[in-house]
């Protein structure tokens, strides 16, 4: 599945933010982040919450979880495709 594909049905659905740096990128699979994770693969899309990504150094993509009570930062992720 495209990336960009998967944007385009989730504006559909009641989001906050949407930001995707990079098209066309094809995901294989969809994975939870566990925090053991030190490295990303380009064709996952990652699960992860906010605390813990806003806290991390990565690149990849991700489908971040609000944990915490707004309003937040946005996080500076300029190789990275968060949704």
């Amino acid at each position: 599945m495209d990336l960009y594909e998967i944007v385009k049905d989730m504006k559909t659905q009641p989001s906050k933010l949407i930001i995707n740096q990079q098209e066309n990128i094809i995901i294989n699979r969809v994975k939870l982040f566990s925090g053991d994770n030190s490295k990303t693969k380009p064709d996952l899309l990652y699960i992860i919450k906010y605390s813990v990504l806003s806290r991390l150094d990565l690149d990849g993509n991700f489908v971040c979880i609000m944990d915490c009570p707004e309003p937040v930062q946005p996080i500076d992720m300029p190789r990275s495709n968060l949704i």
